[in-house]
């Protein structure tokens, strides 16, 4: 895991490739190193085991992740399960569809159901009901205080919603904590 963790209300703070500090129990982070745990919190290894604690899915870098209560289990470049009616994805695949949501071909169309955009990679992705337009590796337009978005630069933010910069900062507000993962 790469990039900042704000904190607020007790989240814990993370550091690029630093420490990341605890609050009220909650897991000091060290970059490729130990994520001690409290309170039954998974205790997590850079490219090893995260334990699990009450039922949480253990987890391994680049492997597997098992599931609880109807979770998904998700391997790193491979499938993702399905439950209780959310799609299947395969990785560069097919992900199939349940209760109107929208199939995506990796590469290809993605169609829509009730007014969902129908995206082409690499093109551009219509909107309804003032969701926003995306064009790859372009603008992600915006409607009704939905943040912009622009493909390795700046995510703005609306409402309270945290502003992104690609491999840096993320923002916070009303306490929400933020994350950038770089892989």
């Amino acid at each position: 895991m790469r990039g900042l963790l704000g904190k607020r209300e007790g989240k814990t703070c993370v550091y690029e490739g630093g420490l990341l500090g605890e609050r009220e129990g909650k897991a000091c982070v060290y970059e490729e190193g130990l994520l001690g745990e409290r309170e039954g919190k998974a205790c997590v290894y850079e490219g090893e085991l995260l334990g699990e604690r009450e039922g949480k899915a253990c987890v391994y870098e680049g492997g597997l992740l098992g599931e609880r209560e109807g979770k998904a289990c998700v391997y790193e470049g491979g499938m993702l399960g399905e439950r209780e009616g959310k799609a299947c994805v395969y990785e560069g695949e097919l992900l199939g569809e349940r209760e109107g949501k929208a199939c995506v071909y990796e590469g290809e169309l993605l169609g829509e159901r009730e007014g969902k955009a129908c995206v082409y990679e690499g093109e551009l992705l219509g909107e309804r009901e003032g969701k926003a337009c995306v064009y790859e590796g372009g603008l992600l337009g915006e409607r009704e205080g939905k943040a912009c978005v622009y493909e390795g630069g700046l995510l703005g933010e609306r409402e309270g919603k945290a502003c992104v910069y690609e491999g840096e900062l993320l923002g916070e507000r009303e306490g929400k904590t933020t994350l950038v993962v770089l892989i």
